[in-house]
């Protein structure tokens, strides 16, 4: 993650996570936004980085 964040500096990056890894992704600085939904039967958020 690390690497794919440095690739990516501070462009904007939206991910589907599965929710059980959200905090995962929260230590990275990304938050959920909207509802969790399905996707293969597994619960996932979106979640949005915005670097400012």
């Amino acid at each position: 993650m690390t690497g794919a964040l440095a690739e990516i500096g501070s462009a904007p990056c939206v991910l589907g996570a599965q929710t059980y890894v959200r905090d995962f992704y929260a230590s990275f600085g990304f938050e959920v936004v909207g509802e969790e939904y399905l996707e293969d039967g597994i619960p996932h958020v979106e979640m949005r980085r915005v670097v400012r």
